[in-house]
């Protein structure tokens, strides 16, 4: 076993000593550090989009209810609704569902008013909302729950009569859009895993090719002797490797000329001898 293993590490070490295996694992670290680049690029763009869309629902539902505390009227008496802040949310809590993962809080004179949820959304209070009931401009903010959960919420104030008197918020729950950042995340890096493995055999390949007249020209200094100077390696294309074996072959046709010269001295000079 001692002796199998001493034979398996020269035979590694050939491998990885190669120019096709080093040109190999240049390629795929190169491949592989652009890979990661892109992935972590790619997270920050889809986080990025997925923070867009929470502001802008964010946004739309602050802005329909500032609509209605500023052009609606109490459905109860048909006029404006004036300093009544509690008839402004419970017209507006009747007429308005929360979209997927939302919720509403509304607060008059700093107590909680009442509340709505989207359905599938657990009820829950949020501390960094709370503290917001007195607020007197909009706020916006992202908070922790204990069980990891991130809601992210916009806080805006209703003014009548010149004052804030109550405060509307408006909160999103992350876990949905976060979970189709990583759903797409788990996708490309499966695709850019496929396409390390394919691009991986192509390089191997193709190095093949291209270290093909480097084998060549090792096989023919290898087969040349004294005895036959006349191998040459074939040359079709117009690079560096071509450059290379013309210039070997070149070296060929003087060693050729001096064996032969050096053949007809040797020659001359025995027949002179014996003579």
């Amino acid at each position: 076993r001692l002796m199998v293993g001493r034979e398996d590490r020269p035979a590694r070490r050939r491998l990885f000593a190669s120019a096709r295996a080093r040109i190999l694992a240049s390629y795929l670290i190169l491949l592989l550090f652009s890979t990661v680049v892109s992935v972590v690029a790619l997270r920050e763009v889809l986080l990025a989009r997925a923070g867009e869309r929470v502001d802008e629902a964010l946004a739309q539902e602050v802005e329909e209810f500032r609509t209605l505390a500023r052009l609606g009227r109490n459905p109860r008496t048909g006029r404006p609704f004036g300093d009544d802040v509690r008839a402004i949310f419970n017209v507006f809590l009747s007429r308005n569902v929360p979209g997927e993962r939302e919720a509403f809080y509304t607060y008059a004179e700093g107590d909680l008013h009442d509340t709505r949820f989207a359905p599938g959304l657990r009820e829950l209070r949020i501390s960094e909302i709370d503290a917001l009931a007195l607020s007197t401009s909009v706020q916006r903010g992202e908070a922790e729950l204990d069980d990891g959960e991130r809601m992210r919420y916009l806080v805006a104030p209703v003014e009548t009569g010149g004052r804030a008197r109550g405060v509307f918020a408006v909160a999103i729950d992350l876990s949905g859009e976060l979970d189709e950042v990583n759903d797409a995340l788990r996708i490309a890096a499966g695709v850019s895993i496929g396409v390390l493995i394919l691009a991986s055999l192509l390089a191997w390949a193709v190095a093949g090719r291209v270290l093909a007249p480097l084998r060549l020209l090792r096989d023919t200094a290898r087969s040349i002797g004294e005895s036959d100077l006349t191998r040459r390696i074939p040359v079709e294309a117009d690079d560096e490797l071509a450059d290379l074996a013309r210039t070997f072959n070149e070296m060929l046709d003087r060693l050729e000329e001096a064996f032969a010269s050096q053949k007809a001295f040797i020659s001359d000079a025995g027949h002179e001898l014996r003579t």
